[in-house]
């Protein structure tokens, strides 16, 4: 059995570190045009302190970005033999190969800054918008053999009933000490 709440981890896993690479590339972008024109003195300065700071969490965006897909791959490589899905997935695998293109077409290109960060971002978008198909492609096939609660958070291996109904407060139909203790005390003489 596949535990599909580590493919929906994975997926927001990999969502979430393509939106930190989005943002830094944007921040990285603004960052080269704001310094293009100073003073020499300042531009040292700052690079010292701020990109320092700004490729240390591109570089870990980066990192993050290509160690979750890697392992969203291998998570939808199993669920796709499972569910009888194409070889290479929906749409996911070919968003995370146009992410690797689109990246390392990004250095290729001797561009304005803004044409960088946005190439980059254009990477993440095509990253996010495949791995999204991609879960809604395989929730629509998995719904129905593993419905998600709300109360439990998606994980389908705590069945929690959404509502309380009466029976679940019938101690008797649950408990038979207590259903034994009611029928004594049924036929207990009055006092």
């Amino acid at each position: 059995m596949i535990d599909n709440s580590v493919w929906y981890a994975a997926c927001r896993r990999v969502v979430t570190f393509a939106v930190l690479f989005a943002v830094m590339a944007v921040i990285a972008a603004l960052y080269v045009q704001i310094l293009a024109g100073r003073p020499a003195e300042l531009v040292a300065r700052s690079v010292v302190v701020f990109g320092l700071a700004i490729s240390l969490i591109g570089l870990g965006a980066t990192l993050g970005v290509l160690i979750t897909v890697v392992f969203w791959g291998v998570q939808a490589v199993r669920l796709a033999n499972r569910h009888g899905a194409p070889g290479m997935g929906p749409l996911g695998f070919w968003g995370a190969g146009g992410f690797v293109l689109l990246f390392g077409l990004s250095f290729l290109v001797s561009a304005s800054p803004p044409a960088f960060g946005a190439i980059r971002v254009l990477a993440a978008a095509v990253l996010v918008a495949a791995i999204r198909y991609d879960r809604s492609w395989y929730a629509a096939r998995i719904g129905a053999e593993q419905p998600y609660s709300m109360v439990t958070g998606g994980d389908v291996r705590s069945p929690v009933a959404a509502q309380p109904t009466a029976d679940d407060w019938n101690a008797g139909l649950w408990d038979p000490d207590v259903q034994r203790d009611i029928e004594r005390r049924r036929n207990r003489p009055a006092d």
